[in-house]
């Protein structure tokens, strides 16, 4: 099937405006996919960036043929946790739904969750005009919102997100299929929805396609670490905040004065982690890069941490973070216990567990890794035969692209 008119709705994803050479995230390697299959394919963003807080041009912009960025006009804020997120999520929502009620309707919405509010005005799009909605859930709200708060209000606010928790239903039971990044996280979207799985819920790891690289990037990138040439590196990429446990890092950093720690990300708990670093010349935070020096980086470095927090959110689904690791046929040492990440790391031998709540653990993990060369170098193969086997484009998005024409065959 080829020549559908697709909407994406993906407003806080990383694309083409904020870096034209950057590597494509999840949508964006999903319109590249559709645009390539002969469809007509518009991305629907926000005007503010929600990695670098910073203000995107608004107004249409045509990336290729049948190929184009919608901006929607949004309030920005700059606290990821904050009541000014929460008004932008809802006046971009807004504008929305002014906005599309102008455009001749698409043939099918594929819309990401989050936000909720987004979502939700999608569903009631999809209702008035008779299009079919596919939601794609990347993270598990409203439910994020009680999980992170402290135990002692957690009930507390359950109760306060009661609104939030309805939009959900209305949002996710107005999709005609879901997909997410584990099979628990399209069971947790059905339970909103209120109905049984049916042919298009369906879990869709996430994926990593590196975009190509110039000789004078990839220059600029060595040049840039050429100081990590040959040494042990323990590599961390992504947000820093709450989302992190730093205790046991704290511990393994000084277990381990000969091994760089490298934190290449940004986020409200920059500050406060370099801040506990500063007696620690093996810690080192670079920042946001730009994807040439993140792909050396993961080139270098010996083992990928993902140390996450204890939540459902992280546990049911599997993020970028470790697939991108995998990629570069790194072995993965994660804090989580359970979910499809740590059966498949386990089960294939590309990585080990460590327990937030025991920090010793992760120094244990770190020294079993290193000073075992050959069990080191075939962490490295099962890693990328991981990859290969569960979490490459083309497997992935293959089967996205089946479901989409699909349902509007159907």
């Amino acid at each position: 099937m080829s020549g559908l008119k697709i909407w994406l709705l993906q407003t806080w994803e990383p694309n083409p405006l904020d870096d034209p050479t950057a590597r494509p995230w999840r949508t964006g390697m999903l319109a590249q996919r559709l645009v390539a299959k002969g469809h007509d394919v518009t991305w629907w963003c926000s005007s503010f960036s929600h990695t670098a807080k910073q203000f995107r041009k608004q107004g249409l912009t045509e990336l290729g043929p049948n190929y184009r960025l919608r901006t929607l006009p949004a309030l920005g804020y700059k606290r990821h946790v904050s009541l000014a997120r929460l008004r932008d999520h809802r006046h971009v929502a807004w504008q929305w739904r002014g906005l599309s009620r102008d455009e001749s309707k698409p043939d099918l919405i594929v819309a990401s969750y989050p936000t909720i509010e987004l979502c939700a005005e999608a569903a009631r799009y999809a209702k008035e005009q008779a299009v079919p909605l596919l939601i794609d859930i990347r993270d598990q709200y409203p439910d994020l919102y009680w999980e992170n708060a402290p135990r002692i209000t957690q009930s507390l606010v359950r109760i306060l997100c009661q609104s939030a928790r309805q939009e959900a239903v209305r949002a996710l039971g107005g999709a005609v299929g879901i997909t997410a990044n584990g099979p628990e996280v399209v069971d947790w979207g059905l339970g909103y929805a209120g109905r049984k799985r049916g042919a298009y819920d369906q879990a869709l790891y996430m994926s990593y396609d590196p975009p190509p690289v110039t000789d004078e990037d990839r220059a600029r990138a060595q040049e840039f670490w050429k100081d990590f040439e040959g040494k042990q590196i323990v590599a961390y990429t992504g947000m820093i905040g709450q989302t992190i446990e730093v205790a046991p890092i704290m511990h393994a950093v000084s277990a381990f004065p000969d091994v760089e720690f490298v934190f290449a990300g940004g986020g409200d708990g920059l500050a406060q982690a370099q801040k506990w670093s500063e007696d620690f010349p093996n810690v080192h935070f670079t920042g946001w890069l730009k994807t040439p020096e993140i792909q050396r980086l993961l080139e270098l470095a010996t083992l990928g941490l993902v140390p996450y927090r204890d939540r459902a959110n992280f546990e049911r689904g599997i993020t970028n973070k470790p697939v991108e690791y995998l990629a570069y046929s790194l072995p993965i040492i994660t804090s989580l216990q359970r979910g499809p990440l740590v059966e498949m790391l386990l089960e294939s031998g590309a990585g080990r567990t460590y327990r937030n709540a025991e920090p010793a653990t992760l120094s244990k993990v770190i020294s079993e890794a290193l000073s075992n060369s050959e069990q080191l170098k075939a962490m490295r193969s099962n890693a990328r035969e991981l990859f290969e086997r569960t979490f490459h484009p083309d497997k992935v998005f293959g089967a996205w692209i089946e479901i989409i024409e699909a349902v509007a065959a159907k």
